[in-house]
């Protein structure tokens, strides 16, 4: 008995050294440009110096996104984005999540406007109600492994999730993604009745805007939950309504997009949008985006804040022509980078985040 009490600590003593030697393990990278470095993980926070390019770093946390990261190099130490570092050095769930500071500085907003949306954290922390939701709709028959869009043309964009239905992917050093797209792939975004070009809140109920595959006077909206028959719904509209719809209008259109997809058994995710902040409705589009943030909280639903995440990409990630997100291929590329510099690549992290965690949440 005496031995084998030995042995027992003996072993757990190899084991207790085992477990610090791996979580004491350095985690190394180059700058790929020049990098500056931020008091926090996102643009809001101050900065508080520059890396030149090629610099060995020292990776020491990341942000639950994984887009911001912290590290130090010689007497330096800040948060600097994943795009001027070398991605191809790092793995996500190697690098320990440093939640401790909020995605965005309210200190350095004075805007109350602004500070209110960014004060909404990018990723949504989910309910267990969606469980039920869940469940709900397993019993009417929906089917656990689709992922349908809702929106206009921005969330018709073809690089946005479908690319993923065709293979067509990497997801570079988002590892933590790879169970949730792997349930996925096969039925992302492939839908082609709830988003389309032209679409906004009030026409996706409306039956003239409904394809050949629906049924007379079936809206858009209906027609495609009764074919796709989805558990998750992707909910983005903005750019078309701010010209064609008011506050009150959008706050009614978007509520019933919520309840109808909840009464389907179907999970609505609903996202922020982002726009050119010279553009002459930018007041609505505050506005807007705080009635989402509203209506999210309320019916207890999940909420993806674009718009703040998308303060930190050039011109907040939008065109030329002041609507549509910009683009780096045709692929889902998060291998390069191109989540910090392009609207369309940070929308599928954040939203493939997104559908990770409930896909945790609900299996």
């Amino acid at each position: 008995m005496k031995h084998t009490g030995m042995r027992f600590t003996l072993l757990l003593i190899v084991l207790m050294l085992s477990v610090s030697m791996v979580s004491a393990q350095t985690i190394t990278t180059l700058t790929r440009d020049a990098a500056e470095l931020h008091a926090g993980p996102g643009h809001t926070y101050t900065q508080t110096g520059v890396l030149n390019t090629e610099t060995e770093v020292t990776v020491l946390a990341r942000n639950r996104i994984g887009n911001w990261l912290l590290v130090e190099a010689d007497d330096l130490s800040g948060w600097v984005r994943i795009a001027d570092l070398t991605p191809a050095d790092l793995t996500m769930s190697a690098i320990p999540v440093d939640d401790s500071l909020p995605d965005a500085d309210l200190e350095n907003i004075t805007d109350p406007d602004l500070a209110r949306l960014y004060s909404v954290p990018i990723l949504p922390t989910l309910s267990e109600s969606l469980r039920d939701v869940h469940f709900s709709g397993q019993w009417r028959g929906n089917h656990d492994d689709v992922v349908v869009k809702v929106g206009d043309s921005n969330s018709a964009n073809s690089r946005y999730l479908t690319p993923i239905s065709e293979g067509n992917y990497n997801l570079g050093p988002y590892d933590v993604l790879d169970d949730s797209v792997t349930h996925f792939a096969a039925n992302m975004g492939i839908n082609r009745i709830a988003a389309r070009v032209g679409l906004n809140a009030y026409s996706i109920f409306d039956s003239i805007w409904s394809t050949s595959d629906c049924e007379p006077n079936e809206t858009p909206l209906a027609c495609e939950y009764r074919i796709s028959q989805p558990t998750i719904a992707v909910i983005m509209f903005g750019a078309n309504d701010l010209r064609v719809l008011n506050a009150e209008d959008y706050a009614t259109q978007m509520t019933e997009i919520v309840t109808t997809t909840l009464d389907h058994g179907i999970i609505p995710v609903l996202s922020t949008f982002s726009a050119n902040p010279d553009d002459d409705m930018w007041f609505q589009v505050l506005r807007f985006n705080a009635i989402l943030v509203d209506i999210a909280a309320e019916y207890d639903v999940p909420l993806v804040n674009l718009w703040a995440a998308a303060g930190g990409l050039p011109n907040r990630g939008i065109g030329e022509d002041n609507v549509h997100m910009t683009v780096s291929g045709g692929s889902v590329d998060l291998s390069a980078g191109h989540e910090s510099r392009f609207g369309v690549a940070l929308q599928n992290l954040l939203v493939l985040h997104t559908l990770a965690d409930i896909y945790a949440l609900v299996e």
